[in-house]
């Protein structure tokens, strides 16, 4: 009897999301899981936003704030108005 060469069944995309595209080696250094922090738009510091900025120039940009209605008439559905409300 001669027999052929089994072959390994064909590979099928399973459903969810793919592996990484290789595993660490155990003595690879591991990667830091943090980013660098939040940044301060008004004055460009590190560890603050802000909306907690304690200098001058990030309080600027706070003067005002901007919020949206719904009108509540029929005729203007979808429509927004936009109020600002000057601190």
């Amino acid at each position: 009897m001669t027999f052929n060469k089994l072959s390994p069944p064909d590979r099928k995309k399973l459903p969810g999301r793919p592996r990484k595209n290789r595993k660490r080696a155990p003595n690879e250094p591991t990667k830091q899981k943090r980013s660098s922090g939040v940044k301060c738009s008004g004055c460009g510091a590190f560890g603050h936003n802000v909306r907690s900025c304690k200098t001058k120039e990030g309080n600027e940009n706070q003067g005002f704030s901007v919020r949206a209605k719904k009108k509540a008439n029929g005729s203007s559905l979808g429509k927004r108005t936009v109020e600002v409300a000057f601190l």
